[in-house]
């Protein structure tokens, strides 16, 4: 495995920018609540289709704070790794590669989340 070198100010960059995309998709989840409703006339489509809008929304919301608290948990492992890198270089080297594939997956998930939203 390569050696992975996490000194403090590198630890805080990454810890910063997993803070700011934590906040950002929380903020993105407040403004799809915030979304009201819309009426597409009394007709049973019109309320279908309202129905239906207003449930696609609330399910996207729900998706944007699974990965807020997914990014809760990845920044906390971060946290721990980071830790580590302080005691056990090869251990910590490790963890640090973990949390690096759970950001990476994390990425994902939210590029998905992002491209059903809007």
């Amino acid at each position: 495995m390569t050696e992975v070198v996490l000194d403090d100010e590198r630890a805080a960059l990454v810890r910063a920018a997993i803070g700011r995309l934590t906040e950002r998709l929380a903020q993105c989840a407040d403004g799809i609540a915030a979304i009201p409703g819309r009426s597409f006339g009394s007709s049973a489509v019109g309320i279908e289709a309202a129905a239906q809008r207003s449930g696609a929304l609330r399910t996207q919301e729900a998706k944007l704070r699974s990965v807020v608290q997914y990014l809760d948990e990845v920044l906390a492992a971060f946290d721990a790794a980071a830790d580590d890198v302080r005691t056990t270089d090869e251990h910590a080297s490790d963890l640090l590669h973990e949390v690096l594939i759970t950001l990476s997956t994390v990425a994902d998930r939210v590029g998905r989340s992002a491209r059903e939203v809007f």
